[in-house]
């Protein structure tokens, strides 16, 4: 009985030793007998073992975007281009004169519905002056009373009165013949000269006559436009042929003749 209890424990621990010792080594495929034994293969220091990575994901984001502030713009606003400056006649036709002022000679005249450019005003604002409607390329005046400006008023400049000056002389001799009452000398003859001017001035003008004699010059003043006239008489002392002559010295110069003459019956 214990004989038997031996072998028991001996074959249990066989058994036991033989699960914890390691296979041996032979071919993969070697037979012994009818039976096929398999071995199996324990991993190796040389057989790399798994390995696991772990991969981050960036999470990728917009790149931040630095928006200017908005700064603020001054509006320009376009400059409408002036109206030109132009005058028309308040209700009736208005005379066109050669200066600024009624004591200018009307030259020409704007007529109602006329609408004309403004080119220069006097210094005390109160006449424009215009391209004369009449004459081409002559310059004429009329007062602001009587018409209506409109457009870019103050950009039309001061522009100076023009000058005046005489526009017209005639010489008459009366009479054109005179008689000697039985050839008695000297008879005398009498002569007029009418001066105009186109505005206020002052003339100066002298006698001269075919004897040869001059009288010294003479001022004579307008306040306005106009005519004057001037009358003289002088002798002569024998039959023939004269003439007399008014020249103008200043502030133009212009000169006017008369043709006489002396008989005897």
């Amino acid at each position: 009985m214990k004989r038997h209890s031996l072998f028991a424990l001996i074959a249990i621990a066989s058994a036991v030793l033989s699960c914890n010792m390691p296979a041996a080594a032979g071919p993969s495929n070697q037979t012994a007998g009818n039976q096929s034994a398999t071995t199996m293969l324990a991993p190796t220091d040389t057989q790399p073992a798994a390995t696991f990575t772990a991969t981050a994901t960036l999470a990728l984001t917009d790149t931040p975007t630095f928006t200017p502030t908005a700064t603020a713009t001054s509006t320009i606003t376009p400059t409408p281009t002036p109206a030109v400056p132009m005058v028309t006649p308040l209700k009736d036709s208005v005379n066109c004169r050669f200066g600024p002022g009624t004591e200018y000679v009307g030259i020409g005249a704007l007529l109602v519905g006329s609408s004309v450019p403004i080119l220069g005003k006097s210094s005390d604002g109160g006449w424009w002056l215009i391209q004369n409607p009449n004459t081409p390329g002559e310059n004429c005046w009329v007062a602001g009373s009587v018409t209506v400006a409109s457009g870019n008023l103050p950009t039309v400049g001061v522009v100076a009165a023009p000058a005046t000056f005489v526009t017209k002389v005639t010489i008459s001799a009366d009479p054109t013949i005179v008689h000697a009452p039985g050839c008695t000398f000297p008879v005398s003859i009498g002569y007029s000269a009418v001066i105009t001017v186109n505005g206020p001035l002052t003339v100066q003008w002298h006698w001269q006559l075919s004897q040869g004699d001059a009288t010294a010059p003479e001022p004579l003043t307008f306040a306005s436009f106009g005519s004057q006239t001037l009358e003289d008489n002088h002798h002569v002392g024998a039959v023939g042929d004269y003439w007399v002559k008014i020249i103008i010295d200043s502030p133009n110069n212009i000169t006017a003749k008369a043709n006489y003459k002396a008989v005897c019956p």
